[in-house]
C-alpha cells in the first residue's frame, strides 16, 4: 500500500521474502494482476482510474508508467506473448474494441490481444452470452492459449490453437476450475515445460492439480455442441470458502428452520385461545435525568421540573 491509500507495484525477493522496491503508478489508484515481461524490463498491470480499469506498462529501469488502454471497458489479467510484443487480456469491450464512456458498446467477457507498440486491438476469444473467458496463459512457444471458461455451465480449462483457431476442452471438473471468486485467477502454465497447474474445489477445500503436456491437449469442440445452461448454483458452491457445510449441528439453526409453530396446548386438550396483546403502562421510576427513548422493554420520557430535574419511565404492566 502506497501513500494516501494508493497501491504501489512491489518487487519481492523470493529467497529473502523482503520487498526490494516499490514503484508508484501515479495515474492509477489501485493495481491488480501484474505480469512480468519476457525480457524482465517491464511489468504490465491493471490499474483503476476514475472507476474504470485499464492496462498500464511500467518500465522497471526508470519507474515510469504508460497507459496502454484508455476507455470505459474493464481490462483485466494481462498476459505477455512469448516474444514480448503483445499482451492478451480479459475485457468486456464490444466487437469494435474501442469506445468512450458515452459511446461504448459492452459485451460479455472475452479475450483480446493488444500490440504494445501500436496499440492495435484484436479479438482472440469471442465472448458468449452469459459466460466468461478469463485467466489467459500462453503455452510453450506461444502456439496455444489456455484459458478458463464457464461456457459449458461450470468453469473448465480450454486450449485454443492460435494457428488453426481450433478450440479444445481440456478438463471436465464437476465443481469447476476456479478460485475464490468468479474472476479469480486459478491457472498457471510453464512456458518452458508446458506443465499446467490449476485450482479446483473438492471435498470442501481448494486443491492444486497438475497436468503434463500430453494430458493437456483436450478434446476438439465441434461447433457449439457443449454450450449448455449455466449451473449458477454449482458456481456459487464452487466459490464458497470451505467448509461449506458445518460439521456441528446448531440448535439455533434447527429452530430457525421451523417455519410453522405447533398449536399451543389449552385446557382439557383444547386449542389455546389467542388474544391480541394490549399493553398498559405505569410509572416505573423517577430519577435525576432527562430524555426520551424507546426499546423493546418499554418507553421512557423526561422533562424539566423546577426542583429537581425528573424523568419518568413507563413499562408494560
Amino acid at each position: 500500500m502506497g501513500a494516501k491509500g494508493k497501491n504501489d507495484l512491489a518487487i519481492l525477493d523470493v529467497h529473502s521474502r523482503k520487498i526490494e522496491r516499490e514503484i508508484d503508478v501515479p495515474e492509477a489508484g489501485q493495481l491488480w494482476n501484474p505480469a512480468w515481461s519476457p525480457d524482465g524490463r517491464s511489468v504490465a498491470v491493471t490499474g483503476s482510474v476514475g472507476g474504470f480499469t485499464d492496462l498500464f506498462l511500467v518500465d522497471l529501469a526508470s519507474g515510469a508508467s504508460r497507459r496502454l488502454t484508455h476507455d470505459s471497458y474493464a481490462d483485466l489479467q494481462p498476459e505477455w506473448s512469448p516474444d514480448g510484443k503483445s499482451l492478451v487480456f480479459v475485457s468486456d469491450r464490444g466487437t469494435g474494441g474501442g469506445g468512450t464512456a458515452a459511446g461504448a458498446t459492452y459485451g460479455d467477457i472475452g479475450i483480446w490481444s493488444l500490440d504494445v507498440a501500436s496499440g492495435a486491438l484484436t479479438q482472440i476469444v469471442a465472448p458468449m452470452p452469459g459466460a466468461t473467458q478469463i485467466n489467459p496463459r500462453f503455452g510453450p512457444g506461444g502456439k496455444d492459449l489456455y484459458f478458463l471458461s464457464d461456457r459449458a455451465g461450470v468453469s473448465d480449462l480450454y486450449r485454443l490453437s492460435l494457428a488453426t483457431k481450433e478450440l479444445f476442452r481440456v478438463s471436465h471438473v464437476v465443481t469447476g476450475v476456479t478460485g475464490i471468486t468468479r474472476l479469480s485467477p486459478a491457472l498457471a502454465v510453464s512456458r518452458r515445460t508446458g506443465q499446467i497447474l490449476y485450482s479446483i474445489f473438492t471435498d470442501d477445500r481448494y486443491e492444486i492439480h497438475a497436468l503434463d503436456p500430453a494430458a493437456s491437449q483436450g478434446e476438439l469442440i465441434q461447433g457449439e455442441k457443449i454450450i449448455a445452461a449455466r449451473d449458477e448454483a454449482a458456481e456459487a458452491r464452487a466459490a464458497l470458502l470451505p467448509p461449506q457445510r458445518p460439521e456441528v449441528t446448531s440448535i439455533v439453526s434447527d429452530y430457525l428452520a421451523v417455519t410453522e409453530l405447533p398449536p399451543l396446548p389449552g385446557p382439557e386438550g383444547k386449542a389455546a385461545e389467542v388474544v391480541g396483546y394490549r399493553p398498559r403502562y405505569r410509572l416505573d421510576f423517577i430519577g435525576p435525568a432527562e430524555g426520551v427513548g424507546f426499546s423493546t422493554i418499554g418507553t421512557s420520557f423526561g422533562g424539566l421540573c423546577p426542583h429537581p430535574r425528573a424523568v419518568g419511565a413507563l413499562r408494560p404492566a
